[in-house]
């Protein structure tokens, strides 16, 4: 065998559910309900925090202190698309 010299990229949302599986590893003590419902408000802060991210954006577009940038409307456009239409 040679050692091959590499680096492993990730991108944030791989990142999350690796840092869950870990932390589940290292809680065995911890019941699976327990953690779950750990995971489920950490991902719903989270996503506060990137909707807050993006209201503040948008708002700053709206009030002229942010030039609109296409590349993230299209985004947004996309992540809009993927919401289920109730």
């Amino acid at each position: 065998f040679v050692h091959i010299p590499s680096t492993i990229g990730a991108y944030e949302a791989e990142e999350v559910g690796v840092e869950h599986l870990l932390r589940d590893i290292r809680n065995a003590s911890t019941s699976t309900l327990a953690t779950s419902v750990s995971d489920k408000l950490t991902a719903l802060r989270t996503l506060g925090g990137k909707l807050g991210e993006i209201s503040g954006y948008l708002e700053q577009v709206i009030s002229g202190k942010l030039p609109p940038n296409p590349q993230i409307m299209y985004i947004l456009q996309d992540v809009f698309n993927l919401l289920p239409h109730h």
